[in-house]
């Protein structure tokens, strides 16, 4: 709660920014449902107990608000943005599983030659809720962390409706201590490109946009020594993995219907220095906007092959593999100029081939999201 009131403070006191600012305020208020927070395995056989369904599984309703807001200044040759939001939601039956957030952002633009623009924009965003992600069972991480981000862009336009968009700049991301006494937190610099085509006629806009990025990270693992003192110190243990992605995307907007659409396929390679959780990952995309009469549908889903180079699985020589099936959908209805009605949905589904039910490390889950809500700008 104290991070609502400190969001609306802060909303207030921005308020009084000087009038060549334009601003905007959304304001919302939602309830759902959360299936499998923790993202746990269907079955678990541990100590001679059988566990199954409910007795693994945290899920629960939860009704919540969320805020945001955007400030812009637009000036000669650039523009000046600053953006801050925030929300909690309250969960009824599963009480540490309460979730707030908040984030603060700006980007400055601005235009320094022919044909040629640079854009700073920093964010800062943490998340607080109780319990570790299990389905992450390399890092053990935290549900909670913290992030910081300096990202700097360098755009180019080449003429005949092609863009040359490339950026750089470094993450920082610290989770919380976990229930064992371990922190984890790393510190990345990350470059990308995005080279885009986009052919406009009386009927569509289309755009083809190919996309590769590397991002270098490096770890920092503090673990409680396997000692009986429960005083002893923290040892560190460093991990330096790198990320290459290779993306590629087309873009089509019909002008007659306003009917939208993205398909795409998506390349990851994490690259581990020891060669201990490398694994190559590829898929899949597609996102589709729907205009209807009186609100907009949108729907997505997605597909990911993942295969790690050395892990293995069932005590065999089998590569431990993960496939992800994704799907989201929103409906969003006005209900007058300046609110609006949503419902959405969320759902993953990991297939994991391995079958031991002894541990819930590298398991198959189901998680699924439903939200519906109130949004009100002014």
């Amino acid at each position: 709660m104290n991070r609502i009131i400190f969001t609306l403070c802060l909303c207030l006191a921005i308020n009084s920014l000087e009038a060549q600012w334009s601003k905007n305020f959304t304001f919302g208020l939602k309830g759902g449902y959360e299936y499998n927070i923790y993202k746990t395995p269907y079955t678990l056989d541990s100590d001679d107990d059988f566990l199954i369904g409910s007795d693994l599984i945290t899920s629960g309703f939860f009704e919540g608000i969320s805020f945001r807001g955007q400030f812009q200044n637009k000036f000669e040759n650039g523009r000046l943005k600053l953006n801050f939001r925030g929300s909690a939601n309250n969960f009824h039956t599963e009480e540490n599983a309460n979730l707030y957030d908040f984030g603060l952002s700006a980007s400055y633009r601005v235009k320094y030659a022919s044909r040629k623009y640079f854009e700073f924009a920093p964010e800062f965003y943490r998340k607080q809720r109780a319990g570790i992600d299990l389905s992450d069972d390399i890092l053990r991480t935290t549900l909670s962390y913290t992030q910081l981000m300096l990202p700097l862009s360098f755009d180019f336009y080449l003429k005949d409706k092609v863009w040359l968009k490339t950026d750089i700049g470094y993450r920082f991301k610290a989770y919380d201590e976990n229930d064992r006494g371990e922190k984890v937190s790393y510190h990345a610099l990350f470059s990308g490109a995005s080279l885009s085509k986009k052919w406009e006629n009386t009927t569509a806009i289309r755009k083809v946009i190919f996309s590769p990025g590397v991002e270098h990270r490096i770890y920092t693992d503090l673990e409680a020594e396997d000692r009986e003192d429960e005083d002893s110190d923290l040892i560190e243990d460093e991990r330096y993995w790198t990320y290459f992605s290779v993306d590629l995307e087309y873009d089509l907007n019909s002008k007659n219907n306003k009917l939208s659409y993205t398909i795409g396929l998506y390349s990851t390679l994490r690259n581990d220095v020891e060669n201990r959780f490398s694994y190559k990952e590829f898929g899949p995309g597609a996102q589709l906007n729907f205009p209807l009469k009186k609100a907009t549908l949108t729907l997505g889903g997605s597909y990911r092959y993942r295969s790690f180079n050395t892990v293995m699985v069932n005590e065999s020589t089998d590569q431990l593999i993960y496939q992800y099936l994704r799907a989201n959908a929103r409906l969003t209805v006005p209900l007058s100029k300046n609110s609006f009605w949503y419902a959405e949905g969320n759902v993953i589904r990991r297939i994991s081939n391995n079958t031991s039910i002894e541990r819930t490390a590298f398991r198959s889950y189901n998680y699924a999201l439903v939200e519906t809500g109130l949004s009100f700008r002014f």
